[in-house]
């Protein structure tokens, strides 16, 4: 496995306690953000039951700590660990090799050579129960992301979506996975009924309303970059936070937005996420419909 250097002494002062995430290998004990010391090493040991081997994974940037002997003294295989390292780690998705043994997932190193908290975003997915889209990108020049699937959970997000980009590896090719919250099963069987009712009074095909397909986006960047390419279908739609956006023209842009059940129509999204001006119209809606119109309403994720 690949190793990032990084620097560990002894205990230090508070301030330089950072969140990270224990995976054990017991499948009953659910991941823990815990903080920690970021330059005590022997905490880090404590947590993987002996002496540490780091990986790095990949979008986002994190660190895995496992127990380097792990093997050698036959710990239990960790899936969870396993499927994410395969998922972030486009090597191990060649070898297939596999993680035993309790880990700890950390952020980047930062630029003093010390560990940063794990990534917000992991460290909601992988702690706040919540139903997961497994999404995929075959071409990382245009980063678009394709909606493959929904599961109830993370870890299913994860070994649902893995087939797809492992057989990608054993051919030399190189595809991403990601697993994000999404809406749950009521909330989208409600706008995908409200996306087909409007688009079929926009005289939309039978065969358009039938094709609706909602991406989530985990943040405003995210929303725009998915958004700033155009050729975007009739039936496509962005899901972020409580919003939902879709465009109903078979042939250029007429988009709707769906919140809390109320159908309302926006402007015309592709010029503003190509001008910059996506972030602050998707901000205005979310402040608004949470009551809160004031400075820095709504702030990105």
């Amino acid at each position: 496995m690949l190793m990032r250097s990084r620097h560990h002494h002894g205990a230090q002062p508070d301030e330089h306690l950072i969140t990270v995430l224990a995976v054990p290998a017991a499948l009953d004990r659910p991941p823990a953000a815990i903080e920690i010391d970021r330059r005590n090493l022997a905490a880090f040991q404590g947590l993987v039951g002996g002496s540490v081997e780091v990986v790095t994974l990949q979008t986002p940037e994190m660190g895995l700590y496992l127990n380097e002997e792990g093997k050698n003294v036959g710990l239990p295989l960790n899936r969870r660990a396993t499927a994410l390292t395969w998922a972030h780690h486009p090597g191990l998705q060649r070898t297939r090799d596999h993680v035993v043994g309790d880990t700890v997932l950390v952020g980047p190193v930062g630029d003093t050579g010390y560990d940063t908290s794990v990534p917000a975003e992991i460290r909601e997915l992988l702690t706040v129960p919540a139903r997961v889209q497994v999404q995929i990108m075959d071409d990382e020049t245009t980063q678009v992301w394709e909606a493959a699937g929904n599961e109830p959970d993370w870890f299913g997000g994860y070994l649902w979506g893995l087939p797809y980009v492992m057989e990608a590896a054993q051919r030399g090719e190189h595809r991403r996975l990601r697993v994000v919250p999404t809406m749950s099963t009521g909330r989208r069987q409600l706008v995908m009924a409200l996306a087909q009712q409007t688009l079929a009074e926009h005289r939309a095909t039978p065969e358009s309303a039938d094709r609706v397909r909602i991406l989530t986006c985990p943040s405003l960047a995210d929303l725009a970059t998915q958004i700033r390419r155009g050729g975007i279908r009739a039936g496509a739609g962005f899901h972020h936070r409580s919003l939902v956006l879709i465009n109903l023209a078979r042939h250029g842009e007429s988009w709707i937005a769906i919140q809390d059940g109320v159908v309302f129509d926006v402007p015309a999204l592709v010029p503003l996420a190509r001008t910059g001006g996506l972030e602050g119209l998707i901000r205005s809606i979310l402040a608004t419909a949470a009551g809160d119109t004031g400075p820095g309403a709504a702030p990105q994720q």
